[in-house]
């Protein structure tokens, strides 16, 4: 995952300028796909997002 530089601003578009956020941390990170879905799994369940699913091919 490579890092760039966010276009957003969070006046802009809040949500998006979150999500180039957090992608920029998991790409300082190196973290693989197992990481990330581990570190989802426990996000979901941290804030209890009944709602959210992780669905593997």
């Amino acid at each position: 995952m490579q890092t760039y530089k966010n276009d957003y601003s969070p006046k802009e578009d809040y949500a998006l300028w979150e999500l180039h956020e957090i992608r920029h941390k998991m790409a300082k990170e190196i973290l693989n796909p197992s990481k990330i879905n581990e570190n989802a799994k426990e996000i979901i369940k941290k804030y209890k997002l009944k709602n959210l699913k992780i669905i593997s091919s």
